[in-house]
């Protein structure tokens, strides 16, 4: 078999290799696609010497924005699977940025990456209650049918409108929204997490409304 032959046929792990990935990375329901996928490629970048690619090389592999990235490396200190550090060569002033591989709660950094305490599960099935209303309230409106409790993304925006606003108030939100939607000014808004980025939009077109005296009810 001629050598030509032989590189044709080679396996990509004769080539790349493997990594080893731990299954907390995988079970971790709390982490997003954005923080699997940045420690993915970090851990696939481990075994090459140190050399971990930059956040606009990171974003590149990955097929994300640089800032999904950032903010992705953040949230992963932030949690204990991440530590930040620079290796100096000689003659390399600045050094170069590497990455320490963490299971949670180990880096100094960390915030605690622990079991809640004894009473959450009460906290939790009152707070999915909640969400699972203001969710059905996007369905029962019209605004949107197809929005998922399901949704982890969907599903903390809520959470983070119920934390600030109550929930009462945030389904009249979801109601106001409705029967504002198409009408000239108004914000489009059919999922949470439209909710929560342009609630102050809501407003103001809301006391707009009240100048004009509307025909629909207005927001508190």
């Amino acid at each position: 078999m001629t050598e030509k032959k032989k590189q044709k046929g080679e396996r990509i792990v004769d080539t790349l290799g493997w990594y080893a990935c731990p299954a907390e990375v995988e079970l971790d329901g709390a982490m997003t696609i954005y923080e699997r996928a940045v420690l993915h490629n970090l851990m696939a970048h481990a075994n090459r010497k140190g050399n971990f690619p930059s956040r606009d090389g990171q974003a590149k592999e990955i097929g994300c924005s640089k800032n999904s990235v950032s903010e992705a490396r953040k949230s992963l200190i932030a949690k204990g699977w991440l530590k930040r550090s620079r290796i100096f060569d000689e003659g390399n002033r600045k050094g170069r940025q590497s990455w320490e591989i963490l299971k949670p709660g180990r880096a100094e950094t960390a915030e605690p990456f622990v079991a809640p305490a004894a009473e959450e599960p009460k906290v939790e099935k009152s707070g999915s209650k909640d969400v699972a209303e203001v969710i059905d309230a996007f369905k029962r409106t019209g605004l949107n049918p197809h929005v998922s409790f399901g949704n982890i993304t969907q599903r903390k925006a809520a959470e983070e409108l119920i934390k600030e606003h109550g929930k009462e108030k945030v389904i009249k939100y979801v109601e106001f929204a409705r029967a504002v939607t198409g009408k000239r000014f108004a914000p489009s808004i059919t999922t949470p997490v439209q909710l929560r980025d342009k609630l102050g939009t809501l407003a103001i077109y809301a006391e707009r409304l009240k100048e004009e005296k509307p025909k629909v009810a207005i927001i508190d």
